[in-house]
């Protein structure tokens, strides 16, 4: 993997050019020739807001801005179900277009096409189900001169085994169908689709987005303060349609990508976890050191794990001169937005169990946390009633 990479925002024109053979016949009988499709023009946008919607140019009939894409898996996904109820892997994509051409468009299409090379010379191929604008273009709501319309593309699933294999390419791309009730055709594909199959495992990321208006109520869960409509707030982690945010006071959530407004795909970037432990986060009065985080299959004297454990190494240092008091406080582990309750060997969770920490205090214990199916650890957690949560990232690029 790059140690940087951008899902980057696409900007895509095409050019069609009507011959005359295409304009109105006299001969009501003669069928409309089809205009040949033109070369696609494609360039990466440098700005972050949406265009404003002024006359496109000459010959470039629509532009593109794709806003966020990933892959996923509805199959337990509380982030991405209502997408799809097919299992397996699909590929979803959002954006607008725009219209820049003179004609009044009654029937049309966004479409989007998936395409995986996995080793041995396999290939999966996936088309997208449906029209893809939002709302769709019919006579009743034709798509105008200079309107953008919004289109949402999921293709159909592959088979839910190839999240065992890692695909050394993957691409998509993005068409449309278009016409007027007069002499105007137009069939073309407009450009790529941003695609990284990290997205479906779930990978580090970072960026900007604000809470959508009409999201549900999105609340932190140590201050028990929501994270308001039209907020700023920073990506950290995207899972299969899911995203973990975070306020500037701390506040953290995850939330479905519906309840975040992404000025383009550019606003996601994927970037590489630190490459070794231990990891270490810290307030004004202590940090929280995670030595080491391993897998075990079974642990003696702890439940049966169906899945097996988490084991963290955890180390408190007091950071100030005197005494600091916690009360109530917990640790949790965060598997891809889906929150464990640690068991402990009484070294480390007790210790912060309704007492006094005293200057250059030290502790240090391990903590188990069961383990899930397909998610990841993204980060372990200190939350205290009422303040804002320590998190220590955890997480680990996709291919280790």
């Amino acid at each position: 993997m790059n140690s940087h990479r951008a899902i980057t925002a696409i900007v895509i024109s095409a050019a069609c050019i009507l011959a005359p053979a295409c304009l109105p016949m006299q001969d009501s009988s003669a069928k409309p020739k089809r205009a040949e499709p033109p070369p696609v023009e494609t360039h990466v946008q440098t700005t972050t807001p949406m265009p404003t919607p002024e006359p496109g140019p000459i010959g470039k009939p629509f532009t593109v801005l794709i806003k966020n894409s990933f892959l996923f898996d509805p199959t337990d996904n509380r982030f991405a179900k209502a997408l799809s109820s097919e299992e397996g892997i699909h590929l979803a994509a959002f954006g607008t277009i725009r219209n820049n051409t003179d004609r009044i468009i009654y029937r049309g299409g966004a479409y989007a096409k998936l395409e995986t090379h996995f080793p041995r010379r396999t290939e999966v191929e996936r088309h997208s189900m449906g029209f893809g604008f939002q709302p769709p273009i019919t006579s009743q709501n034709p798509w105008r001169p200079n309107e953008w319309r919004d289109f949402q593309v999921v293709t159909r699933s592959m088979d839910p085994i190839y999240i065992e294999y890692t695909p050394w390419k993957i691409t998509a791309e993005l068409s449309i169908e278009a016409r007027d009730p007069l002499d105007f055709r137009y069939e073309n594909t407009l450009g790529p689709i941003p695609v990284e199959w990290q997205t479906l495992l779930g990978v580090k990321v970072t960026g900007k987005a604000k809470v959508a208006e009409g999201a549900d109520m999105i609340l932190d869960k140590a201050s028990k303060k929501v994270i308001a409509a039209d907020e700023d707030v920073d990506l950290i982690f995207l899972y299969a349609g899911g995203y973990k945010i975070a306020t500037k006071d701390g506040r953290r959530a995850w939330v479905r990508y519906s309840d975040l407004v992404f000025d383009n795909a550019a606003s996601v970037q994927i970037v590489p976890s630190p490459p070794s432990f231990p990891r270490t986060a810290k307030n004004d009065r202590f940090s929280i050191t995670v030595n080491s985080l391993a897998y075990k299959d079974k642990l003696p004297k702890l439940p049966q794990s169906t899945y097996g454990w988490w084991v963290a190494d955890i180390q408190i240092d007091t950071l100030v001169k005197g005494s600091v008091t916690v009360k109530a406080a917990w640790f949790d582990l965060d598997l891809s937005g889906k929150t464990q309750d640690s068991y402990d060997a009484g070294k480390v969770k007790d210790a912060f169990d309704d007492v006094k920490l005293s200057t250059d205090d030290t502790r240090r214990g391990l903590l188990y946390f069961k383990a899930e199916p397909k998610l990841r650890p993204v980060e372990l957690e200190f939350a205290e009633p009422g303040k804002p949560v320590m998190a220590v990232d955890i997480s680990t690029n996709p291919a280790e």
